[in-house]
């Protein structure tokens, strides 16, 4: 067993302690309180973990912290807030590409410091990202911002209150929609929900009757085959993230009621061509509606793109979704209007 002389001890104390004070110092100067806001939400990543860049602008995007002003504003705000932390030395640049970020340790631990109150361990953030399986723990009473991403879980811990919760991230778990649904009963007041690649088959009733919800990302979720007609209820939604799943059926009129909408990647490879083309046409009436996100087959692509002429499309991805698809002109697709 090692010996620290206390001296040492008191050397690494005050070495903590001057770290400490620079990270608050840069903190501290940060030219507004939406790029503090903004730094404080890396930290519901888990630790060491590297952030795609396009995720953390759709985190950002979807708890108020980024306007939604046309199609590509709102990444390019991102984008600049990402460097003004980076510039700051409170974020890093990680991988060759760029295209991710990630916070050292010691940082993440102050962003956890100062949302729970500086010390005062308010409650109100509860992290508990990238730990592993493990559902014995407990969430604090007045817990507004909750993280468990990352874990593998397939069971979810009591929630003290569940009507002071705001922000629920359970990206990269395995929670299926029966766990789902019994954990959102009573959470009437959630605006932020993330539930990316779990093992949901289905969209829980419990989920459409959060008429608070802002942002939801079910994206990755294979099991998804139907969007139920109560899904028209989200009448406050504006960011919606469904790519990545096999939904089959989404009932008439209800993209249409999601009139708050202002964001959506969808998943359309699946749909017959009947149900893809009214998609396109209930989109088409959503007046906020301001940047569109597609992934559809090959042959869809062109016997049903002229629906969505009028969208705005920010990103188109095309599959190969059968092995008779032997032949596609990019030429079809740039002839179209909105190309």
């Amino acid at each position: 067993m090692g010996f620290c002389h206390p001296t040492y001890e008191k050397f690494m104390l005050k070495m903590e302690e001057e770290v400490f004070r620079k990270i608050m110092f840069s903190y501290d100067n940060l030219k507004s309180e939406r790029l503090k806001n903004c730094f404080l939400t890396c930290a519901l990543w888990p630790e060491d973990h590297v952030i795609l860049r396009e995720q953390l602008a759709q985190c950002w995007i979807g708890l108020g912290l980024v306007d939604v002003g046309d199609i590509q504003s709102p990444y390019t705000k991102a984008y600049s807030l990402m460097s003004d932390l980076t510039g700051a030395c409170l974020v890093e640049c990680a991988g060759e590409s760029n295209y991710h970020v990630k916070l050292h340790d010691v940082i993440r631990d102050m962003c956890l410091w100062i949302s729970c109150g500086c010390g005062k361990n308010n409650g109100n953030w509860f992290v508990h990202a990238g730990v592993g399986p493990d559902e014995n723990f407990s969430i604090p009473y007045s817990a507004e911002y909750i993280s468990l991403m990352f874990n593998k879980m397939t069971k979810f811990p009591s929630v003290g209150d569940p009507l002071k919760l705001r922000v629920l991230c359970l990206r990269e778990n395995m929670l299926d929609e029966t766990v789902i649904g019994g954990v959102l009963v009573n959470c009437a007041k959630l605006t932020y929900l993330d539930l990316r690649n779990n093992k949901l088959k289905g969209i829980p009733e419990s989920l459409c009757r959060l008429v608070e919800l802002i942002h939801l990302n079910l994206s990755f979720n294979e099991g998804i085959q139907e969007v139920p007609h109560s899904f028209e209820n989200l009448i406050k939604l504006k960011f919606l993230y469904l790519q990545g799943n096999a939904i089959k059926i989404i009932p008439k009129e209800v993209i249409s009621r999601l009139e708050a909408l202002e964001i959506i990647h969808l998943e359309l490879g699946w749909v017959s061509d009947c149900i893809r083309s009214n998609v396109y046409r209930e989109l088409a009436t959503l007046n906020h509606l301001k940047v569109v996100v597609i992934s559809i087959g090959l042959l869809s692509a062109w016997t049903s793109l002229h629906d969505a002429a009028d969208l705005p499309i920010r990103s188109l991805r095309l599959d190969r979704t059968s092995a008779e698809e032997k032949e596609f002109h990019l030429y079809d697709i740039l002839s179209l209007d909105f190309a």
